[in-house]
C-alpha cells in the first residue's frame, strides 16, 4: 500500500496481468494539496504530550489563522526568503483551530526532542517567514530509473489517495519487499507503469462482431471470427499473444 498524491477516485480491481514500474525523478517536489499559504506567527514549541503519544518529535509552531487540515505523509517544509527547510514525517494538523500547526520531525529523536525540536524549527523558520509543504523527495536523482515488477494492481486510486498492488518478489518477507519498493522509489518520485512483456504490435485479429465497445466505459465485447465453444481458451490465448 503507497500513499500517493490525491488524484481522481479509481477503486476497481484491475487484472492488470504482470507489470513493471519504474521510478521517474522529479526536479521539484510535487506541492501539498494544501489550503492556503502558511505563515510562522511566532516561535515553535516542543510538544511533551504529543511527543510521547506519537514516539516521536512532534513540535507546535503558530501560524497566521488561515483554513485547518491534515495530510497524512512524509513532508518538506521550506522557508523561500532563505532557501532552507525541514523534513518532516507526517504534518499532522495544517493549523488546528486555524492557528497551530503540529509537526512530527524526522530529523530529531523523540528523547532530543525537549531540547532540540523547537530549535531546528525556529533555525530555519522567523516569525513573519512563509511556510511552503511540498512532497519529501531526495535531492540525489540516484533512484531514477530503477524498477520493480508487480503481479497485479488491486486499486489505481483507492480513496484518491491510496495506491495498492501486490508484488511480483516472493523470495522477501513482506517487510523486506516494503523496504526494497521504498529505497527504488523515494516519496517524491513519479511511479512509470507498462507491461512487463509487450506484444510486438502489427497483429490483427478477426472479429465478426463488436456487442458493447465500452460497457460500463471499461469492457469491450466481441465475437471472434473463429467462434468454436470448444477452442475459446485457444482463442483467448491467440488474442492476448497479439495484442
Amino acid at each position: 500500500m503507497c500513499r500517493i498524491r490525491p488524484t481522481i477516485k479509481y477503486n476497481g480491481g484491475e487484472n492488470s496481468g504482470k507489470l513493471k514500474f519504474t521510478s521517474k525523478y522529479l526536479n521539484d517536489p510535487l506541492p501539498f494539496p494544501v489550503p492556503g499559504n502558511y505563515t510562522l506567527d511566532s516561535d515553535c514549541q516542543y510538544m511533551a504530550r504529543h511527543t510521547s503519544r506519537w514516539g516521536g518529535c512532534v513540535v507546535r509552531c503558530p501560524v497566521k489563522k488561515t483554513q485547518g487540515g491534515s495530510y497524512h505523509a512524509a513532508a518538506r517544509l521550506k522557508n523561500p526568503r532563505n532557501g532552507k527547510f525541514v523534513e518532516v514525517k507526517r504534518i499532522l494538523q495544517y493549523a488546528h483551530r486555524g492557528i497551530h500547526m503540529y509537526l512530527l520531525l524526522q530529523d530529531v529523536s523523540k528523547d532530543q526532542c525537549s531540547t532540540g525540536g523547537a530549535q531546528a524549527l525556529n533555525d530555519v523558520f522567523t516569525p513573519g517567514d512563509e511556510i511552503i509543504p511540498s512532497f519529501q523527495v531526495d535531492d540525489d536523482p540516484s533512484a531514477d530509473g530503477n524498477t520493480f515488477a508487480v503481479d497485479r494492481i488491486a486499486h489505481y486510486a483507492w480513496n484518491r489517495n491510496t495506491f495498492l498492488f501486490l508484488p511480483s518478489e516472493n523470495e522477501k518477507t513482506c517487510d523486506e519487499t516494503v523496504i526494497d519498493f521504498t529505497t527504488k522509489f523515494p516519496p517524491g518520485y513519479g511511479v512509470e507503469i507498462d507491461y512487463t512483456d509487450k506484444a510486438p504490435g502489427g497483429e490483427t485479429f478477426n472479429v465478426d462482431k463488436v456487442h458493447h465497445w465500452a460497457w460500463k466505459e471499461k469492457t469491450m465485447f466481441f465475437f471472434p471470427e473463429k467462434s468454436k465453444v470448444d477452442d475459446c481458451d485457444q482463442t483467448v490465448a491467440e488474442f492476448n499473444s497479439k495484442l
